[in-house]
């Protein structure tokens, strides 16, 4: 500002800034004779000039205020200042800013040239103003942004705990329908049989070619009914994985997959493994079952490796399938648990499940747990 008042030799150059009820000073050209100090207020509505400047959006040339009935008695008069020349000043929004201005203790008529030069200066400012306001709303932008994503995080964290909750509590009630089965309905069935073995033992001679289909008949639907609901048992808690451990669980539930589809499975893994929690075994058995479920559906699979390993702190799974259609959703519907459930239960452990093809085509599925879940 103060090049500006060398350059028209005007000793009061400004940048007045708008406010709703006041405009501010906000730059001051350091000349002698000035006399508006940068932060400085006053009032609207009280004839300013650049009030005028403001409401119109136009420039503004006062010669001299002192020969000119409109301006006579206006506030700057009263500071000396009876000579004015202003431009407005917008923001890249349309909205008014303020005004660049230049105040003379003198009549000034100001020639065309000082005109322009006062313009050229107004595109300048209404430049940096543009930059101004780009910037206000980049950080705007930005705090929206981090606003969202701190949001997203949270509802993140609270769809994983609640999957895992609601993870734990299907297992529980897995527990508790498997516990019923057995000691409820399997022992009731074996306490059937044993009371059908003796009544047919006391059963009288005579009657016993007659009778000895029907007791063998009703025996042998009771061992297959017996048999069915341990199998439910198993499927709810597999006691192979209680007894036996992870890998030859996974192993008989290969070969079972093998015998009822005739496509070849392997089992890959240390023959002991250090030390992993229950819950995240379970969860990688339902993970290998959930997968061999689907892969039995028509999907032209040729052969499927299953390879369990233990890096660090961590445990990883990796299922592929052999000629597995690019086509297929490996996620079903079908069996007990949805591979998308068994996702979030990952997440909420502090694991992932990646789904991808390898260079060979086949499909891969990539699981790492951390074997003890974090506190």
């Amino acid at each position: 500002m103060t090049l500006l008042g060398e350059l028209l030799d005007i000793p009061a150059p400004l940048v007045v800034r708008a406010h709703t009820n006041e405009v501010e000073v906000f730059a001051s050209g350091q000349r002698e004779g000035n006399v508006y100090k940068v932060g400085e207020r006053s009032r609207l509505n009280t004839g300013l000039y650049c009030e005028t400047v403001m409401a119109t959006r136009s420039e503004l040339l006062v010669p001299d205020a002192r020969k000119d009935p409109d301006w006579d008695r206006k506030p700057d008069i009263k500071r000396g200042m009876v000579s004015y020349l202003g431009l407005p000043l917008e923001w890249p929004s349309g909205h008014i800013f303020g005004t660049v201005c230049v105040l003379d203790k003198v009549e000034r008529r100001h020639s065309d040239l000082h005109r322009r030069v006062l313009s050229q200066f107004r595109d300048l400012i209404q430049s940096d103003l543009a930059l101004v306001f780009e910037n206000h709303l980049l950080r705007q932008e930005i705090a929206e942004r981090t606003a969202v994503e701190t949001e997203l995080r949270a509802t993140h964290e609270e769809l994983r705990n609640f999957a895992g909750r609601l993870q734990l509590a299907r297992e529980q009630e897995r527990s508790v329908v498997a516990h019923r089965l057995h000691d409820d309905i399997a022992q009731a069935l074996t306490a059937v049989k044993m009371d059908l073995d003796a009544w047919a033992r006391k059963f009288p001679a005579t009657a016993q070619p007659s009778a000895s289909p029907l007791f063998a008949s009703i025996t042998s639907t009771l061992d297959g009914a017996i048999a069915r609901v341990r199998s439910l048992f198993d499927d709810l808690i597999p006691a192979m994985l209680e007894d036996l451990g992870l890998i030859p669980t996974m192993e008989w539930e290969a070969d079972e997959f093998a015998r009822r589809t005739g496509i070849p499975c392997s089992v890959q893994g240390p023959k002991r493994l250090r030390r992993i929690e229950r819950r995240t075994g379970l969860l990688l058995y339902r993970i290998v079952q959930q997968t061999l479920t689907h892969l039995a559906e028509p999907f032209s699979v040729q052969q499927v490796h299953i390879v369990l390993s233990q890096e660090g702190g961590k445990t990883v799974l990796r299922l592929s399938a052999v000629g597995h259609a690019e086509s297929a959703n490996t996620t079903t519907e079908s069996g007990h648990m949805l591979i998308a459930d068994l996702r979030h239960e990952l997440e909420s452990r502090g694991g992932t499940l990646q789904m991808g093809r390898s260079t060979d085509g086949e499909m891969v599925m990539l699981v790492t747990v951390p074997s003890v879940a974090p506190r």
